[in-house]
């Protein structure tokens, strides 16, 4: 599993060139675009060029989201959180 958002889904942690780069050598192969997501270039490369699974909408359970830093002694209860998103399969030889 490779996260391509960095902080907060603010920015990619994995350029566009390094991404294409890690589909055109076999080493990604899908990629799970999740509902309602800030688009980045990333995302939008695997929308015009992935090809869809389809069938029923996808759900992945994500890790609970860390605490923030506060000054209380009370330790928040975070739980994982569920999404829904589209599965994309992506082929080395997508050459755009």
């Amino acid at each position: 599993m490779l996260s391509v958002s960095g902080f907060n889904r603010q920015s990619d942690t994995v350029t566009l060139a390094a991404f294409k780069q890690l589909v055109k050598t076999g080493q990604v192969r899908y990629f799970y675009a999740v509902d309602g997501a800030a688009s980045s270039a990333i995302t939008n490369w695997v929308k015009t060029n992935g090809t869809k699974i389809t069938g029923e909408t996808q759900q992945v359970t994500t890790p609970a989201p860390r605490p923030k830093q506060t000054n209380s002694t009370h330790t928040p209860q975070l739980t994982p959180q569920q999404t829904t998103g589209q599965l994309y399969q992506l082929s080395p030889t997508i050459t755009q």
